[in-house]
């Protein structure tokens, strides 16, 4: 930018001293800078001394987020950006600074250290990047800036009211350079005016009694005055909760979307607190979360990892099993909390409800199996023993009078429910862990999944094995379940060679079909439903996916999208008796309660769709040349489906006395359907020449017109079906939608011709000129119900509404990305749903001409037809996947009310709202959560790394990149953090990787303990080389610090030794009297040790000769990693009460605390990534998670 543009900028009156710069992570310092600028050199009667503008106080609600900032910029004098590892994370910091410098320069660009490092590179005009984890990338750039520019560092200071001396007087030298003084002429001002303030009101007491008079012409002078601040204050106010108000609108948006993190339940949160700041809240957004939400029953956090759900009988409780060693039972209804049932030692693994619900059975790590009274909520009796290694399977029989269950050691029992001995010997056969087990419904067989990639199936009467063993898994099966007539099983399989499920013939042992597959997400739990026909499967993408048991042959298999919202694995499902409800429990600690009626599935692809009048049916055409009826209250089809077509069904329509049915076809027919003693029977209509795609009734019933490819529109009547006049647009171009308007005194049609023509029903003659707009062709039209609109959809990716009285364009609706199928009109008039090819359902404001909410993706086939309901509180959506939807079209609070459980807690609502603006419950009627780190998990993210067997180690290098010593498959991968690529690094002949590092320059270090060597890959290098440490036994770890020493952990040899860079030999450092598991080296050169016989941590301190054990405290064991951050501060991975733990110790602490991972396996690494982030290892499932910078 050049002197004279930025002189013309500055010339600009500006309307803020300074705009504020900063992300959301760091609002508290943020609000104190904020207030120390309104404060310092405050003069005496002035609200402000400066005016400073702030997103969660200044930004009004606009839809043009970016365009309001970059008004506020253009506005501000000055520029002050708080910078920090998360605000150099920042999308928005970076990109307002990017602007300010292209638009405004450098000069009165002021910097506040929240956090982190800063490092100027004077050579290069800039901030160091490698040195600089709080600059954004903009001000890293060489010559972003052309000084140094005047930044304080407040990251030390305790606390951020500018009342505290110390940061006032850090505060007072940005200010100083707003104002234009010297620090020292500003604070002497600030000095001033507090005295004088002082002065005054010591002044104004002595002076009370003697200007009385004045006082009362002041008072009603100071009552005016008065009354204006208030209305500033309330407008500020008000401002502020607009902009906060935008902010937790877009950010819910953007989580439900899946564009960013967070989980559902925040985001409905988040919804429901932003309409409580303002008087006109975005309901699109709230309808969005609904519809998107659609299948989301209800949202239940658990406070613990969920390993295994079901549901009672009578539907009306949930039980979950969880890692924290309970079970938990909750009220299906509400969602709250009913009963904890405490006994076992270790991670539940399976539940299962008696018959009648009073009873459960539970199987644990701890190896044994319990029976519980649930209405009492108590175990019954002692723990049924028998088992050597963990139970991970339980079931009961229909009866209620056994129980089974599988564990690791290989074998099924069977036990007497009454008096909880072992039914006899246990079933063998099994040649690794028993994963599943399920009885049949009669009670006389049961069912045993394994480890050893089969099923196999017991008498449980004889307790004898019935026929051979079901092969055909390729991986290890970890679900089983019957279906409700005996005859069939679904299993469900996990691991690289196989992720898919399969069903069975139980009497042939055979598999029914091909294995139902999706992507390679591993199915970790099943359930057939009650009625047979659907089967359920969790899976560890965080889905839950729902198919169709009656075929298996893709892609008519999968029933729709995957049920989405949890935010980690889901490893178990179960369905209601009744069959209309779905629970799923995920490690994100939730457990979720799905609606399994709002799809309706039909056996091929679904070109249209009708809803009748009284609301409780449908009506669907389908590529199958059939016409199908279905009860919309259960999902199931009424009867069979009515034959007569020869070619696909394009159009369908109630009439409105629901007694009639009309559909158009390809085969250029048009059939009218009636009822006859229950049986559904039709007239076949012909004449025209080409496919009907279109036909409609007009409101009072007594006319049928339909539109044909031929350029004909005929109309008949409806009573007699006599043919009353052929109608042709003139230019043979086919006619693709036709619709009644009110009193059945004329009707739209829309035409390839790109145009949308009324006429007049008495004459046949057309009215007026055609409505013209549309770039290409029309494929639908729909008339408002009060007959004053139009509108069509087309090829050219538009929706448009026309005034019908002066044929005016009101609106043109972009959005869709392809060809608009069809559309309909709300029964109100104020809204349009359109239907695409693109495979989404989109709401429209018709009075405003703009979307409601974001579009409604039916995965990827086009939406032939949608319908609303008569009462216009659900639409219908008719897609090419053979599938028939049901969305929200209307949304309240209360409706996301009913689907969580709890309000935020007050952490939560300072952390994702305001700390300025006093919580409030968002469902009046719910509790609010507590503030508790073990509920916390879904802020977890299980990184997108698969394939690893038992990896050992980790790093992250400075752009975020993560390494993983795959330890069983002898590799080292780098996943890319921008990329998302996970590559194998060249480093060829590893036996065991036990340890990884990376330096600052991206080389990478191994620690390989079956050879006994250390090597290094050059970062870009194609092949490794080893490093000269000689005599090593068993390499366990490997470090490297900032000037490139490495350090390796001689696990066999029980030494430490280092390796300085561009040395030949490498030295040993003092003895530490442990065998080193783990190492870890600080930025200041600090060497730190975990493990050895006592589980010791231990540090030596740089130039030391001994090692100092830290205070972590005793009744840890099976330490596997140790890392520290730039700050000190240290990271265990180990065991503690025979859970896997995190535990951090900052400098200076006296015992740790515990970070919120749960559930974990076998954490055996830790690594501290660039921002903060905290990444582990769990070496048994092979998953890398991360916990986000804790604040």
């Amino acid at each position: 930018m050049t002197d004279a543009v930025a002189a013309e900028n500055l010339a600009q009156p500006s309307e803020y001293d300074a705009f504020l710069s900063y992300t959301h992570r760091d609002r508290q310092a943020a609000t104190g800078i904020q207030k120390g600028l309104h404060q310092i050199g405050r003069r005496l009667g002035q609200l402000r001394a400066l005016r400073v503008f702030r997103d969660d106080t200044d930004l009004t609600v606009r839809p043009d987020l970016w365009g309001g900032i970059t008004e506020a910029l253009d506005r501000s004098r000055f520029l002050v950006v708080m910078l920090s590892p998360q605000a150099a994370e920042s999308h928005w910091v970076n990109k307002e600074i990017g602007y300010w410098l292209e638009h405004r320069g450098s000069d009165r660009l002021l910097l506040v250290l929240a956090g982190g490092r800063l490092q100027w590179d004077a050579g290069q005009g800039r901030f160091d990047p490698d040195l600089s984890d709080a600059a954004p990338p903009v001000l890293t750039e060489p010559g972003a800036l052309a000084i140094k520019p005047l930044y304080i560092d407040i990251s030390e200071q305790p606390e951020w009211d500018p009342k505290y001396p110390p940061l006032r007087e850090q505060i007072t030298e940005v200010a100083a350079r707003i104002h234009g003084k010297s620090k020292d002429q500003l604070a002497y001002d600030d000095r001033r005016e507090l005295r004088r303030g002082r002065r005054l009101r010591e002044s104004a007491v002595g002076a009370l009694a003697v200007l009385t008079v004045i006082a009362v012409v002041g008072a009603v002078v100071a009552v005016i005055q008065r009354g204006h601040a208030v209305d500033q204050e309330r407008e500020a106010i008000r401002q502020r909760n607009q902009a906060t108000a935008l902010r937790l609108t877009a950010e819910a948006v953007d989580i439900l979307s899946q564009r960013k993190p967070g989980g559902d339940m925040r985001a409905m949160q988040e919804l429901l607190a932003a309409r409580g700041l303002t008087a006109n809240p975005d309901e699109g957004a709230l309808l969005y979360a609904a519809a998107s939400r659609a299948d989301t029953v209800k949202i239940i956090p658990t406070g613990s990892m969920v390993w295994s759900v079901a549901i009672s009988q009578d539907g009306r409780l949930v039980a979950t099993a969880e890692d924290d060693a309970s079970i938990r039972v909750w009220s299906t209804e509400s969602g709250q909390l009913l009963h904890t049932l405490t006994g076992h030692t270790r991670r539940v693994n399976s539940i299962a409800f008696g018959p009648g619900g009073h009873q459960l059975v539970s199987g644990s790590q701890d190896s044994t199996v319990r029976l519980w009274d649930v209405d009492a909520g108590r175990q019954i009796g002692d723990r049924l023993s028998g088992h050597t290694r963990p139970v991970l399977g339980v079931a009961f029989s229909a009866d209620g009078r056994l129980l089974a269950s599988g564990s690791e050691d290989n074998t099924v029992r069977l036990w007497d429910a009454d008096t909880r001995v072992a039914a006899g010997d246990p079933l063998t056969g099994h040649e690794n862990r028993v994963t599943s087990v399920a009885f049949s419904p009669d009670g006389h067989r049961v069912i045993s999944g394994s480890g050893d990639m089969t099923l196999r199936l017991w008498d449980a009467d004889t307790r004898q094995p019935i026929g051979d063993a079901f092969t055909g898994h390729k991986s290890l099966v970890v679900g089983v379940a019957f279906g409700p007539d005996g005859h069939r099983v679904v299993s469900g399989s996990v691991g690289g060679a196989d992720t898919s499920m399969r069903l069975w013939d139980v009497d042939t042992h055979h598999q029914i079909g091909e294995p139902l597959q999706w992507g390679l997400s591993n199915v970790l739990g099943v359930a057939f439903s009650p009625d047979g026909r659907r089967v359920a499967s969790a899976r560890d993408d965080n889905t839950v996916r729902l198919w169709d048991a009656d075929t298996t042959l893709p892609p008519g298999v999968n029933l729709g999208d995957p049920l989405v919202g949890h935010t980690r694995q889901v490893t178990s499902v179960a369905f209601s008796p009744d069959g209309r409800l779905l629970a799923s429990g995920s490690q994100d600690g939730t457990v979720r309660i799905w609606s399994n009626t709002r799809i309706l599935k039909g056996p091929n692809a679904v070109m249209s769709v009708a809803v009748s009048p009284d609301g409780h049916r449908l009506v669907s055409g389908g590529d199958d040349n059939t016409v199908r009826l279905w009860n919309s209250d259960t999902g199931e089809q009424i009867g069979p489906p009515w034959r007569g077509h020869t070619d696909l069904v394009r159009s369908v329509a109630f009439s409105p006395d629901d007694r009639r049915v009309a559909s158009g076809s390809f085969d250029g027919t048009v059939r009218l359907w009636k009822s006859e003693n229950g049986e559904w029977r039709s007239d076949a209509l012909t004449g025209q020449t080409r496919a009907v795609l279109g036909v409609a009734f007009s409101r009072d019933g007594h006319l049928l017109a339909s539109a044909a490819g031929d350029g004909t529109v005929w109309l008949r009547n409806a009573d007699t079906l006599h043919t009353i006049r052929v109608l042709s647009v003139g230019n043979s171009q086919p006619v693709n939608g036709v619709a009644f308007g009110p009193g059945a005194r004329w009707f739209a049609t829309g035409s390839a011709d790109q145009t949308v023509r009324l006429w007049d029903v008495a004459t046949g003659r057309q009215i007026g000129p055609p409505l013209t707009g549309n770039e290409a062709e029309v494929l639908s039209v729909v008339v408002s119900p009060d007959g004053h609109r139009v509108a069509s959809g087309g090829k050219d990716h538009t929706v448009r509404v026309w005034n019908v009285e002066s044929g005016r364009l009101l609106h043109t609706l972009t959005g869709h990305t392809d060809e608009v199928f069809s559309l309909a009109f709300s029964p109100d008039g104020h809204r349009l749903a359109s239907g695409s090819k693109d495979a989404s359902v989109r709401f429209w404001d018709v009075d405003a001409g703009r979307p409601l909410g974001d579009p409604l993706v039916e995965g990827i086939s086009p939406v032939g037809g949608v319908a609303f309901t008569p009462d216009g509180r659900q639409l219908i959506s008719a897609s090419w996947d053979s599938t028939i939807r049901s969305w929200p079209a209307t949304a309240t609070t209360e409706t996301l009310c009913d689907k969580v459980t709890m309000n935020m807690s007050r952490h939560q609502w300072r952390d994702w709202v305001s700390s300025e603006i006093g919580d409030t419950p968002q469902c009046p009627r719910l509790p609010s959560a507590i503030d508790d780190s073990r509920t916390i998990v879904s802020e977890e993210t299980r990184m997108p790394i698969d394939g690893l067997n038992q990896p050992t180690a980790l790093a992250v290098d400075k752009a975020g990149n993560i390494y993983v010593a795959d330890t069983g498959n002898n590799r080292v991968v780098k996943f890319g953090v921008s990329t998302t690529d996970v590559t194998a690094l060249p480093i060829d002949g590893l036996g065991h990787p036990d340890g990884v590092a990376v330096d600052r320059a991206g080389d990478v270090y191994v620690a390989d303990s079956d050879h006994n060597r250390v090597l290094e890959l050059p970062a870009g290098a194609h092949a490794a080389r080893r490093l000269p440490f000689s005599g090593l036994n068993e390499p366990s770890d490997v470090a490297v610090d900032a000037t490139g020493t490495v350090y390796v952990a001689d696990y066999g040899n029980k030494r430490v030794l280092r390796l300085a860079a561009g040395s030949s030999a490498a030295t040993e450092l003092p003895h530490a009297g442990a065998q080193p598991n783990a190492l870890a080296v600080d930025e200041a050169g600090n060497v730190y040790l975990a493990g050895g016989e006592h589980n010791n941590v231990l540090k030596l301190a740089l130039g030391q000769k001994s090692w100092s054990p830290l205070p972590f405290g005793g009744g840890i064991t099976d330490i596997g990693g140790i890392a520290v951050d730039p700050a000190g501060v240290v990271y265990v991975v180990a065991q503690r009460s025979q859970h896997y733990v995190v535990l951090e110790l900052p400098p200076g602490a006296d015992k740790p605390s515990q970070l919120p991972f749960s559930g974990l396996d076998r954490i055996w690494a830790v690594a501290v990534g660039h921002a903060g982030s905290v990444y582990v290892v769990d070496k048994e499932t092979g998953w890398v998670i991360q916990s986000p910078a804790l604040n």
